[in-house]
């Protein structure tokens, strides 16, 4: 009896031992940026010299979210795409930003050396494929190894937001997002942030901003993060800047329907509204009424069964007229989201 006690006590002890090591090791190399970073940026020595500018916003889903998927963070089942699959969206994905012509692009989960993207630098096919841009790239995600899910871990992952532009900024800076997940979640999360170019344009400035807001939250977090935004939204304008921000916000912006498009599913827990008016009167939002931007990933995707909505959009300053806004449905094949376009003229 003392025997089988002490051989107890000793696996035990083991696997106490095991479990500090494993949450001492994530936390000692756990992803901790400065609030404020400058970025660097590949020029390409050109200034802005119009006031009509158009940006494009996609979450490219690191070229593994196709339509094939059902992510296990949303309820499905899978982590990591096949590699053909991965190899697929690129292509896809390459060729329909290239044949765009944007301004701009301001893009989210872009993977520089992640094991669910096959190590593919991604950033730089990009900038390969529009040769004649500046870019810069903001880490939002750095973990030597994602242990979840246990079936088929994500392992490694770099990524981040992806800006390029026909213009080279006066300077490119990482903001972090305020708010994060409790210990020990957080270790595996995301740390969320925006991407700022700055331009000088007559005598003021001309602000643009990537963004990807948090998910997987219970609401507390996005609150958080809208809180900073508009602090720094309307700190911009009150200077007389001109101030667009596009990107992923993963909340549905005012005037959207939730039952916009139809779906065999109901509307998921995850749904947040943007409250009307945020972050003041006079901003606009800016998106297609006509097009989802997000299919629900529980399940792969099928038209008219998957909950769609709209989560990808601008929102503009008040001394910006905007011209035209375009969503295109590419139906979900190379990722979850699809792209959306806006014109603008700088008053």
């Amino acid at each position: 009896m003392k025997k089988v006690l002490k051989v107890s006590l000793w696996i035990l002890s083991i696997l106490v031992v095991a479990v500090i090591a494993f949450f001492g090791f994530y936390t000692a190399v756990d992803f901790k940026p400065n609030k404020v970073i400058k970025l660097n940026v590949t020029s390409n020595g050109k200034s802005i010299d119009k006031n009509e500018l158009t940006l494009m916003t996609w979450n490219l889903g690191y070229m593994g979210m196709g339509k094939e998927i059902d992510f296990f963070m949303d309820g499905g089942t899978q982590s990591n795409p096949k590699k053909e699959n991965v190899e697929r969206n690129l292509k896809g994905i390459l060729n329909f930003i290239s044949t765009h012509n944007a301004d701009f692009y301001l893009l989210q989960e872009v993977d520089k050396n992640s094991k669910r993207s096959y190590h593919i630098d991604e950033s730089k096919e990009i900038a390969k494929a529009l040769n004649n841009y500046a870019y810069s790239f903001a880490v939002n995600y750095k973990n030597p190894y994602v242990p979840v899910p246990l079936s088929d871990p994500m392992g490694k992952v770099l990524s981040g937001l992806f800006t390029l532009g026909k213009y080279t900024p006066s300077s490119a800076t990482r903001y972090a997002l305020p708010g994060e997940y409790g210990w020990p979640i957080k270790l595996v999360q995301l740390d969320r942030c925006i991407q700022e170019w700055r331009f000088p344009y007559k005598d003021k400035e001309l602000v643009i901003i990537n963004t990807h807001n948090s998910a997987f939250d219970d609401g507390s977090l996005r609150k958080t993060q809208m809180g900073f935004l508009k602090d720094k939204l309307l700190s911009e304008y009150k200077k007389g800047n001109y101030v667009i921000i596009g990107g992923d916000w993963n909340m549905v912006p005012p005037g959207v329907p939730l039952n916009n498009f139809k779906s065999e599913q109901k509307i998921p827990s995850w749904i947040i509204e943007i409250s009307k008016d945020w972050p003041d009167k006079g901003w606009k939002w800016n998106y297609d009424i006509k097009t989802p931007s997000i299919r629900n990933d529980d399940i792969p995707y099928t038209p008219g069964k998957n909950y769609t909505t709209i989560i990808d959009s601008f929102l503009t300053s008040p001394n910006i007229v905007v011209e035209s806004i375009n969503g295109y449905n590419l139906n979900f094949v190379y990722t979850d989201h699809n792209p959306v376009m806006i014109k603008v003229k700088l008053n």
